[in-house]
């Protein structure tokens, strides 16, 4: 079911922006022919307001279709894709391996299986990337616990595989666990479960023990869904080259061992607040969703033209009905015939007039929020979870003698408190190590939400007012967040700009004491 609304979705991309153009020309024929010159021109000499009618019509629609052409040609040429892995698309090559392998079994026998065969599954995941992806996005900011994370609670077992973080330099100082997901049965464990002589009780006793697990695993995870485990690299993979870009920053969304969000499909780290869309299979920078009535997806490179198009939209549709409606109701008063083109002209206005009005409203909302349209859908229950750089762990080091515990400036003392983790976990020779504590917001927290209405529109449509109207000068994906400032200064450095008053209260929880700074 899925495949086919993506599917559906990808046609109706193609051809709405050829229906949108053909009903503009059709609009723009029935009012500046029909109505303007045969009718006011023509039929009554009202050059006047016929002029008058033909400047403001000229004028929203040079708008209309100028934003509705930019945003078309950034969808194009500038979408805001998160740069792909090394390995992206492999997995899902494995994967359609592995199923054509099952289905040979299934049909010829476990004799057909040759060695190959039997172990194709051994490094991929056992299903389809985008499905994987799928149940990541689905899930793929609901921070968890950070004993709890994303591992998957076998049957049995009340805690999670990744509860314990081993120590390592100070007793505060957590490294994360480089096992943090469990390993999944293999291909071969499955198929050879499949081809077992009992295959009937072997498959009562797996569906029994699947039930088990989702059982422990629903009762232990605030976030319940039927969703499988992937398996996510380490720091050490250094073939994902945009880990680097996370480490410079103070603060970012990260999974329970300190890293961020995973895209096993894009073989890359997740930047905050960018989402995986299956209709393009790349990740976004700060998705909002897909729209095929632009032909694409609506992002960070093209949220403003967005706004344009809708917020012009309306004003044209408006214009067109307010106009015709006066002019119809007067020739119904003059005992005239109104022409059908007329009556299918405010029909198709009030149509789009509508569609354009709401997406105005709901825009605007989502824009005094500082919300994207899929980080609305949990709007009031989403709790993130953030790393956020100690810079005074960082500067001493992991192995810093006598450093003890964390400061807590609340009570003025120093107590054990927020998990640490040092970024990368194992670091290449003159690498530094920097020093991260895995921290919670509270349920229904946005912390990029600005004060004030004012922030939160600068911050979405990328810069102050009067660039609101431009077809320019869209910031770079990912770069309005103070990525050059410093810690303690004027913002936390971060993909997007953060709200201090939340930050500050989060490093106050977990005990964070920046460095004395010397003059």
């Amino acid at each position: 079911m899925g495949q086919h609304r993506r599917t559906l979705n990808i046609w109706v991309a193609y051809f709405m922006p050829v229906l949108m153009l053909g009903v503009i020309g059709f609009a723009t024929w029935v009012f500046l022919d029909l109505v303007c010159v045969r009718y006011l021109i023509h039929t009554h000499s009202r050059h006047k307001t016929a002029t008058g009618l033909i400047t403001v019509y000229s004028i929203l629609l040079l708008l209309l279709l100028l934003s509705y052409l930019r945003i078309v040609t950034t969808l194009t040429f500038n979408p805001g894709y998160v740069k792909r892995g090394p390995a992206a698309g492999k997995k899902k090559r494995r994967s359609r391996k592995n199923k054509r392998t099952l289905e040979k079994a299934q049909v010829d026998g476990p004799g057909s299986l040759s060695d190959v065969d039997a172990g194709a599954g051994t490094e991929g995941e056992g299903n389809d990337s985008d499905d994987a992806e799928d149940g990541v996005r689905d899930h793929d900011d609901m921070e968890l616990d950070a004993e709890g994370g994303f591992g998957f609670l076998p049957p049995g077992t009340g805690e999670s595989t990744t509860s314990a973080l081993p120590n390592a330099g100070p007793p505060f100082l957590a490294p994360a666990s480089k096992s943090a997901t469990p390993a999944s049965p293999t291909f071969t464990q499955s198929l050879a479960g499949f081809l077992s002589p009992n295959t009937a009780r072997a498959a009562k006793d797996a569906k029994r023990d699947a039930r088990a697990a989702k059982k422990v695993a629903s009762k232990s995870n605030p976030y319940r869904g039927s969703w499988q485990p992937i398996e996510r690299p380490q720091s050490s993979s250094r073939g994902l080259s945009n880990l680097a870009e996370f480490l410079e920053l103070d603060c970012f969304v990260c999974e329970s061992d300190g890293l961020p969000r995973y895209c096993p499909t894009c073989d890359c780290w997740k930047p905050d607040r960018s989402h995986h869309c299956s209709e393009v299979g790349r990740c976004v920078m700060r998705m909002d969703h897909f729209c095929p009535w632009v032909g694409g997806v609506v992002a960070e490179t093209s949220f403003r033209y967005f706004y344009q198009v809708v917020v012009y939209g309306m004003l044209y549709c408006g214009f067109i009905i307010v106009t015709l409606a006066i002019l119809v109701h007067e020739k119904n008063a003059n005992t005239q015939t109104v022409d059908g083109k007329w009556i299918a002209t405010i029909a198709l206005a009030s149509l789009f007039g509508l569609f354009s009005f709401g997406m105005t409203l709901s825009t605007t909302q989502l824009i005094l929020g500082n919300l994207s349209t899929i980080d609305s859908l949990a709007a009031k229950t989403k709790v993130y979870q953030l790393a956020l750089l100690d810079p005074l762990a960082t500067s001493l080091g992991p192995s810093a003698p006598g450093l003890g515990p964390v400061y807590n400036p609340i009570t003025d003392e120093y107590v054990t408190t927020a998990v640490r983790v040092w970024l990368p976990h194992d670091p290449k020779p003159g690498e530094q190590q920097r020093c991260y504590a895995i921290v919670k917001t509270e349920k229904g927290e946005n912390p990029w939400r600005l004060e004030g209405w004012y922030g939160n529109f600068k911050e979405s449509l990328g810069g102050p007012w009067w660039t609101w109207g431009l077809l320019w000068g869209v910031p770079k994906a990912g770069t309005t967040g103070g990525r050059t400032g410093a810690m303690g200064g004027i913002q936390t450095r971060g993909w997007y700009r953060f709200n201090e008053e939340i930050i500050r209260r989060l490093r106050k929880e977990a005990g964070i004491k920046e460095p004395e700074r010397t003059l």
